[in-house]
């Protein structure tokens, strides 16, 4: 019987053990990193996939017929208007990123402070400052911060994959709508109209 209590036991532990290294990993149950996350997720939604606020790198309109330079001059205003659309993405994921790795590096150094493995305040009142002692935890507390660097760090790599993602699915959506425009077939009096 009491083999069994201990089997149960160190089940338990590894089953509580493996779910703990499961969910460190996972971005989306870091209650930090998920609404950044989510966020990118809206805005790279937005641009590829929303009717209304689709981002095409073209001004086509299927029934028209341009002349050379309307033409240049409605692709001109559409890139000025994508090239703000995505400078504003990249600002709004920036801006996300950096207040996140600022919330989890303010978060991990909350944790530190409260199990006393956090850096020692300065007692400003010294005179003369004592020498600094080697701190027994030091090294437990190097490894938790370059871990939680790490982590961030493949966060940052996966909204930038995110990012590509979206760059490229507008990029290829737009060369599909431009090929459906020319392969259109055009009426000989709209061409004379001209």
């Amino acid at each position: 019987k009491a083999f069994m209590v201990w089997m149960k036991f160190v089940k338990k532990a590894k089953f509580a053990n493996a779910a703990s290294n499961l969910t460190k990993g996972l971005y989306q149950l870091d209650p930090v990193l998920s609404s950044s996350l989510t966020a990118a997720q809206n805005l790279s939604f937005e641009l590829v996939h929303d009717p209304e606020k689709k981002l095409k790198l073209h001004a086509l309109k299927l029934a028209k017929v341009y002349k050379l330079e309307e033409f240049v001059d409605a692709q001109q205003q559409q890139a000025e208007v994508a090239k703000a659309r995505l400078e504003e993405l990249h600002s709004k994921l920036f801006d996300s990123a950096k207040v996140v790795c600022n919330d989890a590096l303010a978060e991990l150094q909350k944790y530190l402070d409260s199990t006393g493995l956090g850096e020692d305040k300065q007692d400003e009142d010294l005179i003369i400052p004592s020498p600094v002692k080697a701190q027994p935890y030091e090294y437990t507390v190097r490894s938790q911060k370059r871990n939680e660097h790490l982590k961030l760090r493949k966060f940052i790599k996966v909204l930038e994959l995110m990012t590509r993602d979206t760059l490229a699915k507008i990029v290829v959506d737009s060369a599909q709508d431009v090929c459906a425009f020319l392969e259109k077939p055009r009426q000989v009096a709209d061409v004379n109209a001209i």
